[in-house]
């Protein structure tokens, strides 16, 4: 399956659940990081969780290491990524650990 998006899945803290404020962070990063022209990219905020501790975002997969060096030198909000993928479906697996008494 090939595919132009890249997705990627966030930690966000301070939480922070309105999309258009963690929008303009990591583009605040990105311009900080690269400047105006390479701060300038194409992103997409598809999920912020209901309490703000998490967000889903859509880019390219060349620009997603872009998004991902710029979100870990900023400071606020700490954005960290969690998981990221060519296929939207992965992010929502967790893993999941069993104890013994489980099994």
């Amino acid at each position: 399956m090939n595919t132009n998006y890249h997705y990627m899945r966030f930690l966000v803290s301070p939480k922070t659940a309105d999309a258009l404020s963690l929008r303009q962070a990591i583009q605040n990063a990105l311009v900080q990081t690269f400047g105006i022209v390479g701060g300038s990219i194409y992103l997409d905020i598809l999920w912020v969780a209901e309490d703000g501790n998490e967000m889903v975002l859509r880019t390219t997969k060349e620009d997603s290491t872009k998004i991902v060096a710029a979100v870990t030198s900023a400071s606020t909000p700490r954005i960290s990524l969690q998981k990221e993928s060519s296929f939207l479906p992965a992010l929502g697996s967790t893993s999941v650990t069993l104890d013994e008494e489980d099994l």
